[in-house]
């Protein structure tokens, strides 16, 4: 499932948990895994409960080069900033998430966090994929198993 948020043009911390969720609805997957992918660098994924206090110190926190606002030239010739790409380097930009009973084993109060860290509004696109077995593939047997 492809999703997507609009960023400002400032460090934006956004639970994308209701959205990972509806893809596992949506799979009808019982147990397996999700996997959410961000194709771009200058964000980035993690888990944590979203408390206001905690999402404002982690800003700050990520703010490592606060003096560092240096651009480069991507192979397409496009400006982009440094300093986001390399918090997405240390953040990450994939997270697995283990399914079991067609629930995600999150803590009981963590969620699926994006923060992005590009200066400029837009878009960010992301990509959400549930892989495992449902309902169904345990009536009928292990997919590619041989039924006896």
């Amino acid at each position: 499932k492809k999703s997507f948020i609009s960023t400002s043009a400032e460090i934006d911390v956004v639970s994308i948990v209701h959205d990972v969720r509806y893809c596992l609805q949506e799979g009808k997957i019982e147990k397996g895994t999700i996997h959410i992918i961000l194709p771009q660098s200058g964000a980035g994924l993690f888990l944590c409960e979203p408390l206001p206090d905690f999402i404002e110190q982690l800003k700050k926190t990520l703010d490592v080069f606060p003096d560092f606002s240096g651009e480069a030239l991507n192979k397409r010739k496009e400006m982009v900033e440094i300093s986001a790409w390399i918090k997405s380097v240390m953040i990450g930009r994939t997270l697995t998430l283990p399914v079991e009973n067609g629930e995600l084993q999150l803590g009981s109060r963590e969620e699926v966090m994006l923060v992005d860290f590009c200066a400029k509004p837009g878009r960010r696109e992301y990509f959400i994929q549930a892989v495992g077995e449902g309902e169904a593939d345990k009536q009928q047997g292990q997919p590619g198993m041989p039924q006896g």
